[in-house]
C-alpha cells in the first residue's frame, strides 16, 4: 500500500514539473555544407565583431565564444508561395536550392552579438569595375564568409526564432524551417510539417518590416500569430500588389564591404543564396 502510494505521489510530481518547467523547444543541430570551414568561419567572427564593436562588449571575444551548434539555418531567395506544391520535404529541397544562410548568436557577459554568414556569390563586370580590389575578392567567390553582424543589448534581448515559434505554435516535438524574404514577410517565419506530409502551421516569428505593415495591418496579423499553411499562400496569391523581393546586387556589396575591409555596423545585413 505505502508503495502505491509513492508511485503515485511520484507520477504526480513529475507531471506537475512538466507543467511547471517544461522541457526545452526542440532545435536540431543546423545541417552544413562539407565545404564550411569552422575554424577560419570562427576566427573571422571573432575578427569582425571585435572591430565592429570594439568598446561596447565587455570584452573581446575568440574563436572559442563561437557555438556553431546555437545558430539558425534560414533560407531565402525562395517564393515558396509561388511553388505548385504544399509537400514539406518537396518545399524543403526548393529552399535548399534557393539559397540560405546561417545567423549565429554569442553571449557576451548579458549581452548578444548576432553574426551572419553566407556563401559569396559572384559578381557582374560593373560590380567588379566599383571594386578597389576585384582580384581579392574573385578568391573569395564560393566561400562562406561573414556578411553581417547585429548587436543586442541586455536591454533589448534577441527573441529566439525556435522559441517565439513554439510560443505562438503550441508546437514543442518539432523543428521548424525558418524563411525569409517572402511577399509580405521580409523577416524570418516559422514553417512546421503537418501529420499528413504536408506543410502545417506558418507562424509568424518577427516583427513586420516597414513596407509590410499596412498589408499586415489590413489583415489582421500581428508577430506571434500561427495560421494554416495553405490559408496563408492562398490569401498572399490572391493579393494584387505583392512583390517578391530581390536582393541580389545588394548580396553583392555587402560581400565586397566586409571582404575589402569595411564593416556593416549594428543592422543585420543578408547574401542571398546558399
Amino acid at each position: 500500500m505505502v508503495r502505491n502510494k509513492t508511485v503515485i505521489a511520484l507520477a504526480l510530481y513529475v507531471w506537475l514539473a512538466s507543467c511547471l518547467f517544461p522541457a526545452p523547444v526542440l532545435a536540431s543541430f543546423p545541417e552544413y555544407p562539407e565545404d564550411m570551414d569552422f575554424e577560419y568561419i570562427s576566427s573571422r567572427i571573432a575578427i569582425e565583431v571585435n572591430q565592429s564593436f570594439f568598446g561596447m562588449l565587455p570584452r573581446e571575444i575568440t574563436n572559442h565564444d563561437v557555438d556553431f551548434s546555437n545558430a539558425y539555418k534560414i533560407y531565402t531567395g525562395t517564393n515558396i508561395f509561388a511553388l505548385g506544391t504544399n509537400n514539406f520535404d518537396d518545399l524543403k529541397k526548393n529552399l535548399e536550392k534557393g539559397g540560405y544562410f546561417y545567423e549565429f548568436l554569442i553571449y557576451v557577459d548579458g549581452h548578444t552579438v548576432i553574426v551572419d554568414i553566407s556563401r559569396v556569390l559572384p559578381a557582374t563586370k560593373k560590380e567588379y569595375r566599383m571594386m578597389q580590389d576585384p582580384e581579392g575578392y574573385a578568391t573569395k567567390v564560393g566561400n562562406w564568409e561573414v556578411s553581417g553582424v547585429g548587436y543586442s543589448s541586455p536591454e533589448f534581448p534577441f527573441a529566439d526564432y525556435y522559441a517565439s515559434a513554439y510560443n505562438a505554435s503550441g508546437i514543442r516535438d518539432r523543428t521548424p524551417l525558418l524563411v525569409r524574404d517572402l511577399p509580405c514577410f521580409f523577416n524570418p517565419v516559422a514553417l512546421y510539417p503537418g501529420d499528413n506530409g504536408e506543410i502545417g502551421k506558418f507562424v509568424i516569428i518577427s516583427y513586420p518590416s516597414k513596407p509590410d505593415y499596412e498589408k499586415w495591418e489590413e489583415l489582421g496579423w500581428m508577430k506571434g500569430m500561427a495560421f494554416d499553411y495553405a490559408k496563408i499562400k492562398s490569401i498572399i496569391n490572391a493579393l494584387p500588389t505583392v512583390s517578391f523581393p530581390t536582393r541580389g546586387n545588394l548580396t553583392v556589396l555587402i560581400a565586397v564591404a566586409f571582404i575589402l575591409g569595411g564593416f556593416v555596423y549594428g543592422k543585420l545585413q543578408r547574401q542571398q543564396q546558399g
